[in-house]
């Protein structure tokens, strides 16, 4: 009970619970606002010797729960590496640390970063990097 009660706590006004609770700032954050973080990583991306990375319209899925398989709309980085299958590319960044984890796509691997706050960016491509040296 006391676990509810601190929860609901967070909806609670002046709470702003998007600020409070990540799941919920996810689901909320507009198309725009992904896009926004994910050019950046693109061009960071896209720096790299054999590395083609691209933005593209893609779909969320906010799971189950309450939410089961709502799509929201998202932009998503399409990245292809020259030599590796989207399978052995996602391969690669699974392992990398801390590992990076896409969806598989029309021959691509997608990463979508809805679920990559702002500060977590330059994380994402350190990771990346490393994981394709």
């Amino acid at each position: 009970l006391a676990a509810l009660i601190a929860t609901l706590k967070l909806y609670e006004p002046p709470n702003d619970p998007r600020a409070r609770v990540p799941v919920l700032r996810m689901i909320v954050e507009g198309k725009a606002a992904i896009a926004r973080r994910a050019a950046r990583v693109v061009k960071a991306l896209g720096a790299l010797d054999g590395v083609q990375a691209t933005l593209e319209d893609g779909v969320s899925y906010a799971g189950g729960g309450a939410l089961p398989m709502s799509e929201l709309p998202t932009k998503v980085i399409r990245l292809e590496v020259q030599g590796k299958s989207a399978d052995e590319l996602a391969a690669t960044l699974r392992q990398a640390n801390p590992p990076v984890i896409g969806r598989v796509f029309k021959d691509a691997v997608n990463l979508d970063l809805r679920t990559v706050p702002a500060p977590q960016t330059r994380v994402l491509i350190d990771a990346v990097r490393a994981a394709l040296s």
